[in-house]
């Protein structure tokens, strides 16, 4: 039984004749060694408690008192740059927008009155088409649209994307399918061509048919790839979300007015009803009609 002993650090086993004297004196070298060990450790666990209410704690305390400073300061803003551009020498457009002055105004003032866009508390729809336009002339980043236009990533994101979500209704509003059986001005009266239609009709019109079902069938997957959508449904309209909306618990009143506004456009409606977890339709929601 005294063999089993531990032998502590650097002491011979206990042998069966060893005398009682020496195994309390072996005993209490083991009970020595172990405080000593024990003191150590609080010591280590003393520094690292030192260490962190004197170094990680004000730290952390100067970064959560650390006062935000504003980013968009520029006396600069969208507004006013879409005024000199605009108002000033049609170089300055061209060059930011790719298009004369009077042509931009034109086609905001058509996407104002057709609805498509709408100017809202702080950015009117000629900056959102600036803003747009400003982006593909320039392959202009988030950040870049940021610092011209003086707004944050997340209201230049939020316009951006209600310019493309309306490219769908532009495309089928503006593109036109040519007919089959007429040409084109410019080619029936330049003389260059018509050794061409020296053929016999059913050649020239197999040609042409062939043509204009490529262009069918180019336009038509063109239009299925943006989701346009031109056969109205009962299963999103307006009543059916405003029943929706009223369910949402969540939503202040407030809110719920605010959120209506957005059921006028059909694509709104159709994600809004499709999406079936409640707590992502109410962030859809939220996203929606923050300003």
């Amino acid at each position: 039984m005294l063999s089993s002993i531990p032998h502590g650090h650097g002491q011979a086993p206990l042998h069966p004749r060893q005398t009682q004297g020496e195994i309390m004196g072996f005993r209490k070298e083991i009970m020595e060694y172990r405080k000593e060990k024990i003191r150590k450790f609080m010591q280590m666990e003393e520094e690292t408690d030192d260490e962190f209410i004197f170094v990680i704690v004000p730290a952390i305390l100067e970064m959560l008192n650390d006062e935000k400073r504003p980013v968009h300061t520029s006396e600069y803003t969208g507004a006013k740059k879409m005024r000199e551009i605009l108002e000033g020498h049609e170089k300055w457009c061209l060059s930011e927008f790719r298009m004369e002055p009077q042509i931009f105004k034109a086609i905001s003032n058509y996407l104002r009155r057709e609805g498509l866009l709408r100017d809202t508390r702080g950015v009117a729809v000629e900056e959102q088409l600036g803003m747009f336009m400003f982006m593909i002339s320039h392959n202009a980043s988030n950040d870049r649209l940021q610092k011209a236009f003086q707004h944050s990533g997340e209201t230049i994101h939020r316009h951006i994307r209600a310019v493309f979500d309306i490219i769908p209704t532009l495309t089928y509003r503006f593109l036109k399918l040519p007919t089959s059986n007429e040409t084109h001005p410019k080619i029936a009266s330049d003389p260059r061509f018509w050794p061409f239609f020296k053929r016999k009709q059913s050649q020239v019109a197999a040609v042409l048919q062939d043509f204009v079902d490529f262009r069918v069938k180019q336009t038509k997957n063109f239009m299925d790839e943006l989701n346009v959508n031109t056969k109205p449904s009962e299963d999103y309209s307006i009543k059916n979300c405003l029943a929706v909306l009223e369910s949402i618990d969540e939503l202040s009143e407030m809110e719920k007015a605010k959120a209506a506004k957005i059921f006028k456009c059909e694509q709104n409606r159709e994600i809004f009803l499709n999406l079936k977890n409640p707590e992502v339709r109410l962030l859809w929601i939220q996203d929606e009609i923050s300003p």
